[in-house]
């Protein structure tokens, strides 16, 4: 029997990412993560690798750092989330406004302590300078950390003022997708600062005037989701696609994003890769993509696609394998043993410390999925042993985290 000793010394945390025979696939939701919602309404990924996302039905915002989650506002619906440069997560919900989290701090704009035109965000897009804009269901403003401007139907060419979605293109002309067949039109917007150019189907090769959302490509095209299908506008020719013409699954396109190789992935009643020439459909029968329309995408540095359902919960996808993140905490006063490491059905924790309360241990398998968890009540002598059963579980990589008191630390365990 082999026993590993670890003398864990400081507070450090360590972290790495393990590429190696990495699923394809993720999967997740309320049942195996702390997914607080099955139903993903917007994703956003900032600088570190965090993922923001967004819920329905109250459940609020989560944080997701490849290992942790964590829950923010359980209180409303998120519509919409972006992150700029500096780090602050800006968060649209359905009833409360806007609000703005800089990790520590937030701070709430409404319409009743600001110039928000409605309480209802459903796009935010920053541009470079730092300026939000902020699409609404009544109006669009932008908002430059002092001052607010407010653009409608009745002060500007805005065709509605229900703003769905928004993208900024390099030049800074931001695109404005309106949706609802509500008077006088739903139509898309391009506003340069100074003009406005409308495009609807009757004056362009716009297939239909609700626009769910917006994405540019790095040579200025710009890729719009309509109930319609699919339109590339180049800013002279317009194509687009549909069930008819081609692989698209089905007309009503609900969210695009582009990787870094010009690949555009397009939720639908399924998902879709679009290369330029060729199509690739991903569904729950032929890939492990979970049910339910793909309401968002957001692509990370490692290029994994996550994505969001209604019903289906978020979903991590890369052709190449998941990059998982490990966290390993140093953390000081305790000596920890493991044995048998490897281990074929039980093991056993063992360590020394007073800390107040239960000991809370949470064993995730390499794909930072919570496999398992135990509550221990520590002994009176400061000298803590805990058997862990492993024999359900399949052989691989665990990685079990230990909860004492205010502090925590994790270890690595191979299951044979």
């Amino acid at each position: 029997m082999k026993k590993l000793t670890f003398l864990l010394i400081g507070f450090i945390g360590l972290a790495g990412i393990v590429n190696a025979q990495n699923p394809q696939w993720l999967v997740y939701n309320t049942s195996n993560s702390g997914l607080p919602y099955d139903f993903v309404t917007s994703v956003a990924i900032e600088e570190n690798g965090t993922k923001w996302i967004g819920s329905w039905d109250n459940s609020g915002l989560a944080a997701f750092d490849g290992i942790n989650w964590a829950v923010y506002m359980p209180y409303d619906f998120i519509l919409s989330i972006a992150v700029e440069e500096n780090g602050t997560k800006w968060i649209g919900t359905y009833y409360a406004g806007l609000f703005a989290f800089d990790g520590i701090n937030w701070t709430v704009f409404n319409t009743s302590n600001s110039d928000l035109p409605s309480d209802c965000v459903f796009s935010i897009a920053i541009e470079e300078n730092g300026t939000k804009w902020i699409g609404t269901d009544a109006g669009l403003a932008a908002f430059d950390g002092i001052n607010w401007t407010v653009f409608n139907t009745s002060n500007s060419d805005l065709p509605s003022d229900c703003v769905f979605s928004i993208a900024i293109e390099d030049n800074g002309t931001k695109w404005i997708g309106t949706i609802f067949t509500m008077a006088p039109a739903s139509e898309l917007a391009a506003f340069d600062g100074i003009n406005w150019m409308i495009y609807n189907p009757s004056n362009s090769g716009l297939p239909g005037g609700m626009i769910s959302t917006i994405a540019i490509e790095e040579n200025g095209t710009k890729w719009i989701g309509t109930e319609s299908g699919l339109a590339a506008f180049d800013g002279i020719n317009w194509t687009v696609f549909n069930t008819s013409n081609s692989d698209l699954p089905c007309n009503e396109v609900y969210s695009i994003a582009i990787d870094e190789n010009g690949t555009k992935w397009i939720g639908a009643c399924g998902l879709a890769a679009f290369d330029g020439i060729n199509w690739t459909i991903y569904n729950p029968s032929n890939s492990g993509l979970p049910g339910g329309m793909i309401s968002t995408i957001a692509i990370d540095e490692n290029d994994t696609k996550w994505i969001g359902s209604y019903g289906g919960g978020l979903a991590a996808f890369n052709e190449n394998g998941i990059p998982v993140r490990v966290e390993e905490n140093i953390t000081r006063e305790y000596l920890i043993n493991v044995y048998p490491n490897p281990v074929n059905d039980f093991a056993t924790l063992s360590f020394e410390g007073n800390e107040p309360g239960p000991a809370i241990v949470n064993l995730y398998n390499s794909n930072g999925l919570r496999a398992r968890t135990w509550q221990f009540a520590k002994q009176n002598n400061g000298q803590n042993n805990f058997l862990m059963d492993f024999r359900a579980l399949p052989s691989g990589m665990y990685f079990c985290r230990v909860h004492v008191g205010n502090k925590q630390l994790s270890q690595k365990i191979l299951k044979r």
